[in-house]
């Protein structure tokens, strides 16, 4: 059962990443590509583009716990005038906010890297890490931001 509650996360994730592309382009969060082979630590970046103005997000990161493990995240340049915040809501879904309390917009580029490690028992695939975001303008006011999920090839 847990199994199917965490690909149905990883499908929903993939879904609104499709369809929120294709109707809106104004700002997206990408959560990058990496390959590694079994006990590999990968880093994955996060990049924001962005044509708004936007001062604080929420992303939520799914992935499937038995082929990897959430290590780390750590604020990129693109964030560096932020606070990072983190936590494991369950195993295999981790969410990270970029909050400051003064109204600094955040720059297009790399907003995080997130450290994973690849599970020894892990075989040659391609395994989908699901990203979704909610963003914020300097007013507090929500706006439409696009969510793009990641690839892990593991060799």
């Amino acid at each position: 059962m847990r199994n199917i509650m965490i690909k149905y996360a990883v499908l929903t994730f993939c879904l609104v990443s499709i369809l929120g592309h294709t109707a809106y382009a104004g700002s997206s969060l990408t959560l990058g590509s990496q390959s590694g082979s079994p006990m590999d630590t990968i880093t994955v970046p996060v990049t924001l583009e962005s044509d708004d103005q936007l001062s604080a997000l929420s992303v939520d990161i799914a992935y499937n716990p038995r082929e990897l493990e959430f290590i780390s995240v750590e604020i990129g340049p693109a964030a560096s005038s932020k606070n990072l915040v983190s936590n494991i809501l369950n195993n295999g879904l981790v969410r990270i906010g970029f909050i400051s309390f003064d109204q600094m917009e955040l720059d297009s580029g790399v907003v995080a890297f997130l450290t994973f490690s690849l599970n020894p028992e892990v075989e040659a695939q391609k395994i989908q890490v699901g990203l979704k975001a909610s963003a914020s303008n300097p007013d507090g006011k929500p706006v439409k931001i696009n969510s793009h999920s990641g690839i892990v090839i593991v060799q």
